[in-house]
């Protein structure tokens, strides 16, 4: 996880900077989910997963907006739920890292 978002791996309180946020693309709110992550890696890839039981997970969040530099070699990487945010629905979404070898 140190290597996905450029944490200190000798610092145990170190955390990844990430926040839950809500977004609007054409008058609909999204929920989304906005971290820093490593930037430019050819071997690592984080999705972002959502289920509204936190049993049963898709992977079918959409990038919202582009990734922006944070200048420490991280970046600013927004993902969205597909759909729009009911008032009445929990949705919870978390990401997903994985590193090729």
């Amino acid at each position: 996880m140190e290597y996905a978002f450029g944490t200190d791996p000798n610092t145990s309180g170190a955390r990844p900077e990430m926040e839950a946020l809500i977004v609007n693309v054409d008058g609909n709110d999204y929920f989304a989910i906005r971290f820093l992550a490593r930037a430019n890696t050819n071997d690592l890839q984080i999705s972002g997963e959502i289920s509204s039981d936190a049993v049963s997970w898709t992977t079918s969040t959409i990038p919202f907006g582009t990734p922006s530099p944070s200048g420490d070699g991280r970046q600013w990487i927004t993902l969205r739920c597909p759909t729009p945010v009911p008032s009445a629905t929990l949705h919870q979404i978390r990401l997903r890292v994985e590193i090729s070898q």
